[in-house]
């Protein structure tokens, strides 16, 4: 696997499951679904970035990658529209880390403010207990990454893990579709798989995911 900041070449390897960087599974109930390891999203902050480059994410979560980033030397921002990990993040994340609760789509930030943007979108959503991919949940990906492309600087990186989660027992092409999408807006660049070798889910059914990283300029695919 190349290292696009360092030119360095390293081999593709797995990563190990653990549990979140900071402890949500006891203080919020369901707070695990769709969360990025730690160890992800460590390497994805090795990887994509270097020390001292700011980070955005526009999907923040719980603030895993912000916790990760900040503790390797990268200062951030995230941006949270449910009201509940938002204010769980601002809670437990150093003060030094940003979080909005807003809509990614709506909120405005200083133009190329960012180096890179790394984030974790939504794999559909639940619906008393049913996920569902739909038109929407591809729509609101690209209209986040869309959006917020312009706060990050030209040829910085977006990096973005997605993972097809099984729809009525088959798998979905949740990737794909947001790989297209994107592709449409920014070039894609790489595209990595990362296996879980524990036996732990990242989505219902699906022990791997897809990352997708887009490079941040104006020419068209």
């Amino acid at each position: 696997m190349h290292n696009v900041v360092t030119g360095a070449t390293k081999r593709r390897r797995t990563w190990q499951h653990v549990d979140g960087a900071i402890p949500i599974q006891e203080e919020v109930p369901g707070s695990g679904a769709d969360q990025i390891p730690v160890a992800l999203a460590c390497d994805l902050v090795l990887n994509y970035t270097a020390p001292g480059h700011h980070i955005l994410d526009p999907f923040c979560g719980f603030g895993t990658v912000l916790k990760i980033a900040h503790d390797l030397g990268r200062p951030g921002c995230g941006i949270e529209l449910d009201s509940d990990r938002c204010q769980f993040a601002q809670q437990h994340l150093p003060n030094q880390i940003d979080i909005i609760n807003a809509d990614s789509r709506d909120v405005v930030l200083r133009e190329r403010a960012y180096d890179c943007m790394i984030t974790s979108p939504p794999f559909g959503r639940v619906s008393e207990g049913v996920r569902i991919v739909d038109d929407s949940s591809y729509e609101l990906v690209e209209h986040v990454v869309g959006h917020c492309r312009t706060f990050i600087k030209q040829h910085g990186l977006i990096v973005v893990e997605t993972a097809n989660p099984r729809i009525d027992g088959f798998l979905s092409t949740y990737t794909h579709e947001v790989a297209v999408r994107l592709a449409r807006i920014v070039p894609l660049v790489d595209e990595i798989i990362y296996c879980v070798d524990t036996g732990v889910d990242v989505v219902e059914g699906v022990q791997h995911s897809n990352i997708l990283v887009f490079q941040n300029t104006n020419e068209c695919p």
